[in-house]
């Protein structure tokens, strides 16, 4: 690991490229698998990545671990790299045992669950998202957290070809969507093993007692985190239909990248604030330079949504999804909060405080778990809308009070209020273009797409300062 001080803006750069690669490839997947297989087809297709995600997640708490005190105390990566390694190899081999038992010695389960080659693939994609996540988190606490994520951008391409090829070419279905997903997965942990690295050293007490420390908050952190993100889709299968798991995810998909920005200010701020706290160095700045420009694209992408989220629907996936134009927009209002509040996790992490984050989490898993399941009831996809945007406010409020007491610093992102009004004036461009007469959707939106987005960031350059200096630093244009 290198001893410099790690780039937050170069880093953070090579996170959002990887991400909107990964997410770019992932909707033109989306966008097949819909088409072939509809709703209920996709929908079965994301119950089980999520039940595989969620399971996975104690191994990537684990890893977590290990890039927060890898991060601190590099010349012991070594060590904490194997002491995670073994318990993650441990794990996977219980739950592999336990998950395979439950099926095959449960009528209810062989009754209710998929069919049976659904089930085995989902068990397998356990273990290996469990190993991969590990190994890019021992990878990111080597210094390259934006490398790390790279990776996974390229793991999504090599992804969605391999389950184009199956579906498409061979007619695999579901299980070929399965299928791609465990051998990006198989080829992605050979790559990781060869750049980490790892050469294996005899967990000392040390090491496995700095391990527990942290992860004893870490794993159920990231464990109930992935719940708390993933039970939306459960509980609709659950409640509603797989149909309305496939409409809700092909929606929500459309806004994700709007997280992203986010993602590349959080992963390498955990390690920086890990890295100053370590040398003495002040860390509160960061909140205020850096973190408010984490809901720069879910804010436009809500109210673009109100307007056109039903015709980008139909365009894309086919009438049966145009019901999602709730989930466009109420979900990209909680992308807005979730942005925010994934940042403060990190912040807090690197603050050696997993505590508070671990405590939004659950409070918020409560509150979002018992919201679903009375909002869907009633009111269907309107009432998951509502339900995740509560429990994210309350889950941001939380970490907003955590990050006072911990840090002795009062976030207030002020700066959001350009990204505000910027997308109301936005949300009027819009307007005016729908109100001329267009011959069909398409055309509709390959006119308003861009030029909501133009004017948006426009505006935003024009009222945000700190944006248009580093633009007029960088770019020499302005």
């Amino acid at each position: 690991m290198s001893s410099n001080q790690i780039s937050m803006s170069t880093e953070g750069m090579k996170v959002l490229i990887g991400k909107f690669v990964a997410a770019l490839s992932g909707l033109v997947g989306i966008i097949v698998y819909a088409n072939i297989l509809g709703a209920s087809g996709l929908g079965l297709y994301y119950l089980s990545h999520a039940v595989a995600t969620i399971l996975s997640k104690p191994s990537e708490g684990l890893g977590i671990a290990s890039e927060k005190k890898g991060s601190e105390i590099p010349t012991n990566i070594s060590a904490y790299n194997s002491t995670s390694l073994i318990l993650v190899i441990i794990y996977v081999i219980f739950i592999s045992i336990i998950l395979f038992l439950l099926y095959n010695n449960s009528s209810y389960m062989n009754n209710n669950l998929p069919r049976q080659t659904i089930v085995y693939l989902t068990i397998i994609l356990v273990i290996l998202f469990s190993i991969f996540s590990v190994l890019s988190r021992f990878y990111s606490g080597m210094g390259e957290p934006g490398d790390s994520v790279i990776i996974d951008a390229y793991r999504g391409i090599v992804e969605t070809g391999l389950q184009i090829t199956l579906l498409v070419v061979y007619g695999m279905g579901v299980e070929g969507l399965l299928i791609g997903t465990a051998i990006s997965l198989i080829l992605s942990i050979i790559y990781l093993l060869f750049m980490t690295r790892i050469s294996f050293d005899m967990p000392d007490k040390n090491s496995i007692n700095d391990i527990y420390l942290f992860s004893k908050w870490s794993i159920p952190t990231k464990t109930i985190k992935d719940i708390y993100y993933r039970m939306d889709t459960i509980i609709i299968g659950v409640i509603l239909t797989p149909a309305a798991v496939g409409i809700y995810e092909a929606a929500m998909r459309i806004i994700t990248p709007s997280k992203y920005v986010a993602y590349a200010i959080e992963r390498p701020l955990l390690v920086r604030v890990s890295q100053d706290r370590a040398n003495n160095k002040p860390v509160n700045h960061l909140l205020d330079d850096i973190v408010p420009y984490a809901s720069i694209l879910p804010i436009p992408l809500a109210i673009g949504g109100y307007f056109v989220g039903s015709e980008l629907l139909e365009v894309m996936y086919g009438s049966e999804f145009s019901g999602g134009f709730i989930i466009l927009t109420g979900g990209a209002i909680y992308f807005a909060v979730h942005s925010h509040s994934n940042v403060l996790s990190e912040y807090l992490h690197g603050f050696n405080a997993p505590r508070p984050v671990t405590k939004s989490v659950i409070i918020g898993s409560i509150v979002r778990f018992v919201l679903l399941i009375v909002f869907a009831s009633f009111i269907g996809l309107t009432g998951v809308a509502i339900a995740i945007i509560i429990a994210e406010s309350i889950r941001f409020t939380i970490l907003v009070i955590s990050v006072d007491k911990v840090c002795s610093k009062v976030y207030k992102p002020v700066k959001v209020i350009n990204q505000i009004k910027s997308g109301i004036i936005m949300g009027f461009a819009i307007l005016v273009i729908s109100i001329i007469p267009y011959q069909s959707d398409i055309r509709l939106l390959i006119v308003t797409i861009p030029i909501g987005g133009i004017v948006y960031f426009s505006v935003l350059i024009y009222t945000d300062r700190k944006i248009k200096n580093y633009l007029q630093d960088n770019i020499k244009i302005l």
